[in-house]
């Protein structure tokens, strides 16, 4: 990115004395994560038919810690671009390690099926974002229409790197939106 062009990634809500902007905003993740692998274990103890997505516990988890931290007056310390660049990195490696833990022997075996499916999902999914998003979605429509785009032709980690690419500073919501509609 040119000098120019270049914006900035968050601010230094913590002193780097005593840790990290960056560990401080990783370790708010990381406490929703882990809070929501501790409830999934829990309720997969207690209920075993029952599963719930721990990315959906994770969102509840980041919500739930978002009001502990407004009610004691400790949200003023926290950076949403810093948490969205988390997120953003997260979901790079999520997509880098999806691409290479493919079996390319499956993939040569059932080329010509795959090819005729991904033909017939690209062109519903094209007529879907064009078509159907343009109508639906008030707001935000083609933000919307590109994030379902890529969880319809891949996997919430390409939906997400679409969105990044049409909406970089994550403005439109599209992403909260869908977090909370997916629970």
């Amino acid at each position: 990115v040119p000098e120019k062009d270049r914006t900035i990634m968050g601010e230094n809500t913590v002193n780097p004395m005593s840790i990290d902007p960056f560990t401080w905003h990783l370790c708010l993740v990381l406490i929703c994560v882990g809070a929501a692998y501790l409830i999934d274990h829990l309720i997969r103890l207690a209920f075993p038919q029952i599963a719930i997505p721990v990315y959906g516990l994770a969102l509840i988890c980041g919500v739930l810690l978002q009001f502990l931290l407004r009610l004691l007056k400790l949200d003023r310390y926290v950076d949403k671009r810093v948490i969205t660049r988390i997120g953003s990195s997260a979901t790079d490696y999520l997509v880098a390690f999806g691409v290479a833990s493919i079996n390319i022997n499956v993939v040569i075996t059932y080329i010509v099926p795959i090819l005729i499916m991904s033909a017939l999902g690209l062109l519903f999914c094209i007529l879907f974002l064009f078509f159907v998003s343009r109508k639906f979605f008030r707001t935000f429509w083609f933000e919307r229409g590109i994030y379902i785009f890529g969880w319809s032709t891949g996997v919430m980690s390409i939906a997400v790197i679409l969105l990044r690419i049409v909406d970089p500073e994550f403005q439109s919501g599209v992403l909260e939106d869908s977090g909370f509609a997916w629970i």
